[in-house]
């Protein structure tokens, strides 16, 4: 009798990497929390698929895990949490410190944010890492203001590379923020499209969300705060829904603005129309139970954002407001229609446009499908960033 025996792939990398005495690198992510957000989910699905015969983990959360907790913890990796006692505690470094030396630590990949920034200084001054990767998901504030302050700019002399999302955030990073342009790596988020792909829906699965026989579905996912502008949408869909009755906006996450958005689905008259379902684990089931997408954020709040990758993943074609670096995501006349922000009615009018020639909204899907599919999946993301924590921990090796 023949016995085969398969092994998964990762084990074998591993066990590879011990077999010519190859240490892994172990990296320390430090983060304030894990709620659910773009940033987040980003992080979760790139350390699903890390290399792990080259790179261990270790997630270090400041505050509460956050929604995403169990889904992080269940990665196996090391996971701590709760280390600050309360907001400006600067003394908890030396519990940051027993985890790194713990762990043995070789880089820290943190983002903008003051405590993280300040422990990851920390780390590199006392000489507890190697290496030091910050990554920037924000692009200042709707008003115009700076994102990095004075004070945390005193804390980033130590900084290996900086990680942008855009080549547009790069450049803001730069004119505005006042980072050294040497030091910024860009690297686009990345979607899996094996995962986030077109197809048909489940009528019942369609009817849970409900949505009638003959309704043309438009989506947005965000949450629920003044910034995404879902009142701006809602507005819209009340201009939309002046022309066409049979149209179901389907809003989904959740956030403080949701009383507030329930009322004004009221005030407008069409709370038949909206469905707020909340935060969901099964986005990719809703997109594609959706005709049209719709981004409606408004200027200094988005810089790649991860739902339009979604989206265009999906097939289905965008709305989106010109924030951030929208415009290296999408192709505005071939896989999406980008208006101005603040606009309801310029919004109303690129939604209608797209509900009634649906040739024109079918084209769009199709070609931001290609495009997510051949510059922003997941394994590309995934394979520049473990380019990048190769090439700063073998510049402080020779540094060293």
């Amino acid at each position: 009798m023949q016995l085969t025996v398969f092994f998964d792939p990762k084990f074998l990398a591993i066990m590879s990497n011990r077999l010519q005495n190859k240490k892994s690198h172990k990296i320390l992510f430090l983060d304030n929390t894990l709620d659910v957000g773009g940033q987040e989910k980003l992080l979760y699905d790139f350390l699903s698929r890390i290399d792990r015969g080259r790179f261990d983990a270790v997630i270090c959360c400041l505050k509460r895990g956050g929604y995403l907790k169990d889904a992080f913890k269940k990665l196996g990796f090391g996971f701590y949490e709760e280390l600050l006692s309360h907001k400006y505690d600067a003394l908890a470094y030396r519990k940051v410190s027993r985890i790194l030396a713990k762990e043995k630590v070789d880089l820290i990949h943190s983002f903008i944010h003051p405590n993280t920034v300040f422990f990851s200084h920390m780390a590199m001054l006392t000489r507890s890492v190697k290496a030091w990767v910050l990554a920037i998901h924000a692009s200042g504030s709707p008003a115009g203001g700076r994102l990095i302050g004075r004070f945390q700019k005193l804390f980033l002399s130590r900084v290996s590379r900086y990680v942008a999302l855009a080549d547009a955030h790069k450049r803001y990073l730069v004119d505005v923020e006042g980072l050294p342009e040497k030091k910024i790596d860009v690297i686009n988020n990345g979607v899996d499209v094996d995962k986030f792909h077109p197809g048909p829906s489940d009528p019942d699965f369609k009817k849970g969300l409900g949505i009638s026989e003959g309704e043309q579905v438009v989506t947005t996912v965000a949450s629920l705060n003044r910034r995404k502008r879902i009142d701006l949408l809602l507005q819209s869909a009340s201009i939309v829904l002046e022309k066409r009755r049979h149209v179901r906006f389907l809003i989904v996450g959740g956030g403080p603005e949701r009383n507030r958005l329930e009322h004004l689905t009221r005030y407008f008259g069409i709370e038949k129309n909206v469905t707020f379902t909340g935060i969901r684990d099964d986005t990719p089931a809703i997109l594609r139970a959706s005709d049209l997408f719709v981004l409606a954020s408004m200027r200094g709040t988005e810089t790649f954002p991860l739902v339009l990758l979604e989206a265009m993943a999906s097939g289905l074609p965008v709305v989106s407001t010109d924030v951030g670096s929208v415009r290296e995501l999408v192709v505005d006349g071939e896989s999406a229609i980008v208006v101005p922000p603040e606009n309801a009615e310029a919004l109303a009018q690129a939604i209608e446009i797209l509900l009634t020639n649906e040739e024109k909204a079918r084209v769009f899907g199709m070609k931001g499908r290609e495009v997510a599919v051949e510059r922003f999946t997941l394994d590309q993301m995934s394979i520049r960033m473990e380019r990048l924590y190769e090439h700063v921990l073998s510049r402080s090796r020779r540094a060293d």
